[in-house]
């Protein structure tokens, strides 16, 4: 499936430097790692109100033939289309367009929640089109 992934902050959510509105792109078989160490992570997030809420390295999005796929090694685990990792194992998650991420708690208290969306590219004229807001922050690779 060729094309670029975007994750996008829900719009329920404000972006902030350790939430950003926009992750990605993912694409060509490269990975994006989440967390909240710098030193280890592509992207940081991080919650004021709950420290260690978010894992030093708590997952990595990879970009493989078939689609994205979250790869989760953190200890809270990852909410996937309403579903939850399992607490310290490593799942593998296939994702699609409009899939939901949930990093963290669920339900008032959540901070983290994105939707995974395919960004049309010349190479596949069918994927979604996402227009890109003017005051997103993009973060890529």
């Amino acid at each position: 499936m060729s094309g670029e992934w975007l994750l996008r902050l829900d719009s329920s959510l404000s972006p902030r430097p350790t939430r950003p509105a926009t992750i990605g792109p993912i694409a060509g078989g490269r990975s994006l790692v989440v967390g909240r160490d710098p030193s280890r992570c592509d992207v940081v997030l991080d919650s004021a109100a709950f420290p260690g809420l978010i894992s030093r390295q708590h997952a990595t999005i990879v970009l493989e033939e078939s689609g994205p796929v979250l790869r989760d090694s953190s200890l809270n685990g990852v909410g996937v289309d309403g579903g939850r990792t399992a607490r310290g194992e490593a799942q593998h998650v296939p994702l699609r367009d409009g899939s939901t991420l949930v990093f963290g708690v669920r339900g008032s208290a959540t901070e983290f929640v994105y939707r995974v969306a395919q960004r049309q590219t010349e190479a596949d004229p069918q994927a979604t089109a996402i227009a890109p807001e003017g005051s997103e922050e993009i973060h890529t690779l």
